[in-house]
């Protein structure tokens, strides 16, 4: 029922409706326009852990004004009508636009503050949210403000930047979800539209995010195209060199991962140590938007480091490794930095000819990977498995995992 979605009594939602207890006691009786998909509940039920409470009043102010609109159950399901109910119940704007015929047809439209502030509230997100439950509505959101960036005459520096976060965080959301054909589409269309303006540093983090896509360090190494990731990194740290140091941070440290991972060891260093320098100088990057340090800078360093630490195992330098993967999985910010940093752990040792922990660091990966979804995580740890030496396949520790392994979900090619 969507008054349990909003956690609320039925006499505080019928004064939220402004109808009486007994009207809403039978429209829930009926069960007229107060269903939500489980998916839809999964998505509210995020949003509103997290929002503040001035923020959670507005959205279920906002609910409540189209609940009386409803005109049948299937108008409250529509993932565009609940995604426009999200971006103005989401956003710091007074007014809240009210329904009053069918659910797609406001009476009225988003404004630019409006997207921004929910675009805002989008990227607070990121860090938390299983992005497999949110992505469906994100991206409807997503296409939904491309449509209206598409009808401005001359859109602000701000509204475009708020378009390339959004088409970017969607779209890194898709990849998490193993999604390639969604996640190209959006970070595709983030660079295009970040290159049809003058911020440089603007289509830097659209060519980094694009490079995701077709780097080969999500997937343990095995496939994607790092030719490709290179030469967008390249490209797109030369356009941040005169742009905000925290993009050029995470930058470096998106290539090092990419040069860790093929092995090169030499030029990884290169760019830890640059990012290193970057990340050091404190400036916060963007003042909004998803590429915000307090967005997405907050477990870059642990990122970072688990870069390091594999560096440090590729170089024989085992100690060293260890130490940094114990700090990196004791300052994690959430399961997806965990689950990466023990492939990152498996491929170092992998490389040291250490079987049987090798095989342990991938086992724990999995467990997590399942315990808290994150499908490109598995599909890293099924990489690095095919990266392990031909002599290893009679030990025992390595037929149990390829066990476990057989037993993952499909994630795909």
């Amino acid at each position: 029922m969507l008054r349990d979605a909003l956690r609320m009594s039925i006499r505080e939602f019928a004064s939220h409706c402004g109808l009486g207890v007994s009207s809403i006691a039978a429209i829930e009786a009926r069960g007229s326009g107060a269903k939500l998909r489980p998916s839809t509940q999964r998505i509210l039920d995020q949003v509103l852990a997290q929002a503040p409470e001035p923020t959670r009043e507005r959205f279920r102010q906002g609910l409540s004004d189209m609940l009386t609109g409803m005109m049948s159950d299937d108008a409250l399901t529509d993932r565009r009508t609940v995604m426009k109910l999200l971006a103005s119940g989401l956003g710091a704007a007074a007014t809240v636009p009210h329904l009053t015929g069918p659910a797609s047809t406001p009476t009225a439209s988003l404004g630019a503050t409006e997207y921004l502030d929910a675009s805002e509230t989008l990227a607070s997100m990121y860090r938390s949210t299983d992005p497999q439950a949110v992505w469906p509505v994100a991206a409807a959101f997503a296409d939904e403000l491309l449509d209206w960036y598409t009808a401005q005459v001359e859109p602000t520096k701000d509204v475009t930047a708020m378009v390339v976060s959004v088409q970017c965080q969607v779209g890194l959301w898709a990849c998490h979800s193993h999604q390639p054909a969604r996640a190209y589409r959006y970070l595709a269309t983030a660079y295009e539209v970040a290159a049809s303006g003058t911020d440089r540093g603007l289509e830097a983090r659209a060519l980094g995010a694009l490079s995701y896509f077709h780097s080969s360090a999500p997937r343990g190494g095995r496939g994607g195209n790092p030719r490709r990731t290179l030469e967008l990194l390249e490209r797109a740290l030369a356009l941040a060199a005169h742009a905000d140091a925290f993009t050029r941070g995470w930058l470096a440290t998106w290539r090092a991962d990419q040069h860790a991972t093929l092995g090169d060891v030499s030029a990884a260093w290169r760019d830890i140590e640059l990012a290193d320098r970057a990340l050091a100088v404190g400036d916060d990057g963007p003042e909004r938007g998803f590429f915000a340090r307090r967005h997405y800078g907050y477990g870059m360093r642990e990122h970072l480091d688990s870069v390091r630490a594999l560096v440090h195992s590729l170089a024989g330098e085992q100690d060293e490794a260890e130490a940094v993967f114990s700090s990196v999985q004791a300052r994690a910010a959430n399961n997806r930095r965990r689950v990466a940093s023990f492939a990152h752990q498996a491929l170092g040792y992998a490389a040291s000819g250490t079987a049987e922990a090798a095989c342990d660091a991938l086992v724990r990966s999995v467990e997590l990977g399942l315990a808290d979804p994150y499908p490109m995580g598995l599909k890293r740890v099924v990489g690095v498995r095919a990266a392990f030496p031909a002599g290893w396949e009679g030990a025992e520790c390595v037929r149990q995992l390829d066990s476990r392994i057989a037993r993952l979900p499909r994630l795909g090619s």
